[in-house]
């Protein structure tokens, strides 16, 4: 029993060291011996100067002595080892301790940010994972990032109003949940039952309702994240889909009462899904999640909104100059038209589909779906004025 208690107390230790170092510590701001032992004696750790030295040993201090001892330090062992505690050599003696993480107080910086402007999480939920993220930083991040408890709204709905998540301390993303779930099912070959959902509105507020059959089996095979949203890459053989294509993508966020099954999944060759390996490329040529035939596609845009290009298509597209005026570019990308439809329609102000001369399908498919929405606008504007459309 005395032994155990010895080791108990001896890890205390190490980890009383570390938690003050990870909170007052930096190496813009290290600290010196006397500063640990006076903040792990405010504490109530009462351990003097020697022990502190031991411990610290024990914890495979790195020392370097100038930046480039630094900085090759931390090329060796960031990689190697979660947090690493670094002590200066200045005139042959070691003073100046900090600790790092493997990941850096700037890339957490950029971690809270992204948390807090999830579109998957809830208020709770965002504000709960930047708290935790933060921890392991120090003080000097916490308080960088006091602006977090100003963002005051998230989009994402779910089960928010579920008692249990509003009383827990921590609260746990539900879709991250949803997405280690498919990822298991994924590794295991299994097939998954979920809900699909789509919002509704019901008694003045947004709710989730059933979208189709309400236990959906599917066949999950990738997991996508994309503009903030995770999307499941999945098949369900059964389902009623008039075009020949047998897979589709599910948004994560609207799932409810996921599971996995003990079902073999099936094939991905024979649910037809070709090689997904390059998910950057996927999302390239699905830039708005709907799946389809991937075919190249012409259109020429307005110079001034190439950047909408660049920001959608990365360096993936080619930039002809056949039949264009000196104010456009011409160009040419790989996409399913099923999505790209979309990305045409949000630019169509300064976009222009042309002909390939091979195929205008794509273009004649365009000028239908504007039709249709400018024959709404004038089938209203009629409805409004009480009178009749010539």
């Amino acid at each position: 029993m005395g032994g155990n208690s010895k080791n108990e107390k001896k890890k205390d230790k190490y980890t009383a060291i570390r938690e003050v170092l990870r909170e007052y510590s930096s190496k813009e701001h290290p600290l010196k011996m006397k500063e640990i032992e006076e903040k792990l004696n405010a504490r109530n750790f009462t351990i003097r100067r020697h022990a502190i030295e031991t411990a610290l040993q024990d914890l495979k201090v790195v020392t370097i002595e100038n930046e480039t001892e630094y900085l090759e330090a931390r090329k060796i062992h960031m990689k190697k080892k979660g947090q690493v505690i670094y002590c200066q050599i200045i005139h042959g003696r070691k003073t100046n301790y900090w600790i790092e993480n493997s990941v850096t107080d700037e890339e957490l910086g950029l971690l809270v940010d992204m948390v807090l402007s999830s579109k998957i999480l809830s208020q709770e939920e965002s504000q709960s994972l930047a708290e935790r993220l933060i921890l392991f930083s120090g003080k000097e991040l916490s308080g960088n990032l006091k602006y977090r408890y100003r963002v005051k709204k998230q989009q994402y709905i779910g089960e928010i109003n579920k008692q249990e998540k509003k009383d827990a301390k921590i609260v746990i993303s539900e879709v991250a949940e949803k997405a280690y779930l498919i990822r298991k099912a994924i590794e295991q070959g299994k097939k998954i039952k979920f809900t699909l959902n789509v919002y509704d509105y019901h008694n003045g507020k947004i709710v989730m309702k059933p979208c189709g059959n309400k236990d959906r089996v599917c066949s999950p095979y990738d997991l996508i994240m994309s503009n903030g949203r995770y999307y499941m890459l999945g098949a369900d053989l059964k389902t009623e889909r008039s075009d020949h294509l047998k897979y589709k993508l599910y948004r994560v966020d609207l799932m409810t009462e996921l599971s996995i099954t003990k079902t073999k999944a099936t094939s991905r060759e024979k649910a037809g899904i070709k090689d997904t390996d390059d998910i950057y490329n996927f999302r390239k040529e699905n830039p708005y999640m709907f799946v389809g035939d991937v075919k190249r596609v012409r259109f020429k845009i307005e110079k001034d909104y190439f950047t909408q290009v660049v920001d959608w298509f990365g360096e993936d597209f080619r930039v002809y100059q056949d039949y264009l005026d000196e104010d456009c570019w011409g160009i040419e990308v790989r996409v399913s038209t099923n999505s790209f439809i979309f990305w045409v329609l949000q630019y169509g102000g300064c976009t222009e589909v042309v002909e390939t001369g091979s195929d205008n399908r794509f273009r004649e498919t365009v000028k239908l779906r504007l039709n249709e929405i400018l024959q709404k606008y004038l089938e209203s504007d009629v409805r409004n004025k009480g009178g009749k459309m010539i």
